[in-house]
Parts: C-alpha cells; structure tokens; sequence
C-alpha cells in the first residue's frame, strides 16, 4: 500500500472547505475594526495558504481514484459527504461541535506559522 488513508483526506477537506467558509465569512466582520487593513492582509494570507492546502488535497485524492460526489449539510447540521475510492462508496459525518473545534485547531497552527515564508511550508 502507499499509505493513502481517503476517509482522512476527505476530513482534511472538509475542514479546510468550512475554515474558508468561516474566514470569508468573518472577514466582514474584521472589516469594521480600527486596523481592519493589517487583518484583512492576515485573513487573505490564511486563505491563499488554505486555498493551496485544500488544491493538493483534491490532486493527492484524484491521484488516487478518491472523489467526492456529494456535500450537504444533514439534520442536526452535520456535514455529509459521499465519496467513490476503489469503486466503493463511503459516507463521513461531521458534527458541528467537531468541525468547530477542528476549524480552530487548525486556524491556530496557520496563525503559528504565518510569519514564516510560504515557501518553506509544505
């Protein structure tokens, strides 16, 4: 095997998809503070990293036959996502209170490592 593991990749999308969702929308938010200009650089310097991140999720997942066919918000506001790997097809669920504390786990490891240049990330 070559270690691919789908359903964590397909984990690692749906976060880093709502984490954008969550930025864009919070964005507005920071636009109305008094150094609204200096977040809003941080904000779009969060994006493009998240944006990069989640482009080599879907390439490492393509290269390895994994799509996702299906993304919903399911009762009690769970995140559903149906996807094909090996020809089969599987269902992830997330609860609201996980993709939360997901989405701030990984915004706070971005924030340690935002001053650091982006070409030294991988």
């Amino acid at each position: 095997m070559d270690g691919f593991e789908a359903e964590a990749s397909v984990y690692d999308y749906i976060v880093n998809v709502y984490l954008i969702k969550a930025l864009d929308k919070d964005r507005e938010q920071l636009r109305r503070l008094k150094l609204a200009r200096a977040w809003a650089h941080a904000v779009d310097d969060l994006l493009t990293r998240l944006t990069r991140e989640m482009s080599l999720i879907r390439k490492r997942m393509a290269k390895h036959g994994c799509r996702i066919v299906l993304e919903e918000i399911a009762p009690g506001n769970n995140v559903h996502v149906m996807y094909i790997y090996r020809r089969y097809e599987h269902h992830c669920y997330m609860l609201p209170y996980v993709l939360k504390a997901r989405c701030e786990d990984k915004l706070l490891a971005l924030l340690k490592q935002l001053g650091e240049p982006a070409e030294n990330l991988s």
